[in-house]
């Protein structure tokens, strides 16, 4: 027995991280459109509505698709190897759960008006977390919008009387979305998407929702009726959420996009021919809003094609993005 242990502790000292592209994990919505379609070979045209990478709450999840750890589960990997992986402090306080869910939405139709709950009010549902978000804005037509939190202070009585007439939308602020702009989505903040709207998400990993309203369409689809008195209970009348406008900035750069308790998101541009060197990081979540760049580090490196998600572990070494054709990546620091 003790040799047994002896074996499983020196293979765990032994583990190595590396830069890690995930699998999406697809999920059908009867809103979808058709944009993940031309973006991920298996999604299906009006039917695949989130491209979802790393979730860690229970179902399918995401696989490795590089290097030595090629085809093994990413999370299961982090239960195991998750002071390699994350660091020691961070495994820790997340207690073996990934923190950071990754997820690709593809608004063919307007999304249901709903919010989550912060972790106090869903520890308090028997939930391990709530759910704060961030929006990068991947694509939108010249019409296209978004809803984002109150346009005055209101009572949780007027919200839930609003919500059961069918009326809330009448009371939240109405954005209209371009391509390169950012939302921050603080938990508590009542929100919709709007039709024809490519998004990131970036989120805590956690699947909680309650809606307020679903636009009609809870008449026909029992399992989509609105739940008002949970999220009445989840609601914050002033909330944080805010709109990030688009870069005006050339060449090639870096910039902070939203900075929260669970994650920070910064906003990388690269002219043809740019580099991005980077050294010392808390573990980051990649993501190539185009193709065009290369992942390089000590040992290996990787094309990233549009739609791609990699996961750097914790203090890899330095290592550089370098452009070919000019490309933006979104890159998410863990928390």
């Amino acid at each position: 027995m003790m040799a047994a242990k002896k074996i499983k502790k020196r293979a765990a000292a032994g583990f190595n991280p590396y830069p890690m592209e995930l699998s999406p994990v697809f999920r059908e919505k009867i809103w979808a459109g058709r944009a993940l379609s031309r973006i991920y070979s298996g999604a299906r045209p009006y039917k695949t509505g989130e491209a979802l990478f790393a979730p860690d709450t229970g179902g399918e999840g995401s696989v490795i698709l590089n290097g030595a750890h090629k085809g093994r589960d990413f999370i299961q990997l982090v239960r195991r190897h998750g002071a390699a992986m994350l660091g020691r402090g961070m495994a820790a306080a997340h207690n073996g759960v990934f923190p950071v869910l990754v997820k690709v939405i593809d608004c063919g139709e307007k999304l249901s008006v709903q919010v989550h709950p912060d972790d106090k009010a869903a520890k308090k549902a028997g939930l391990k977390s709530g759910k704060t978000e961030f929006w990068y804005i991947l694509g939108a037509e010249k019409k296209s919008w978004l809803l984002l939190g109150f346009k005055r202070r209101i009572s949780s009585g007027e919200a839930a009387k609003l919500a059961e007439a069918g009326f809330i939308t009448a009371v939240l602020k109405r954005c209209n979305t371009k391509k390169g702009e950012g939302y921050f989505v603080p938990a508590g903040t009542v929100h919709s998407l709007g039709p024809s709207n490519l998004v990131l998400e970036i989120q805590q990993n956690s699947d909680v929702t309650y809606r307020l309203y679903d636009w009609g369409r809870e008449k026909s689809s029992p399992d989509r009726r609105p739940d008002i008195a949970s999220a009445i209970g989840a609601v914050k009348a002033i909330t944080a959420g805010r709109r990030i406008a688009a870069a005006k900035k050339k060449g090639t750069f870096i910039r902070s996009m939203a900075s929260c308790e669970f994650f920070r998101v910064k906003e990388a541009v690269l002219k043809k021919g740019g580099v991005i060197q980077m050294d010392k990081t808390p573990p980051l979540m990649v993501f190539a809003a185009e193709a065009g760049a290369s992942l390089l580090w000590q040992g290996g490196n990787m094309a990233l094609k549009k739609g791609a998600v990699v996961f750097v572990p914790a203090a890899p070494g330095r290592f550089s993005i370098k452009s070919r054709t000019g490309t933006r990546l979104i890159i998410t620091e863990l928390r």
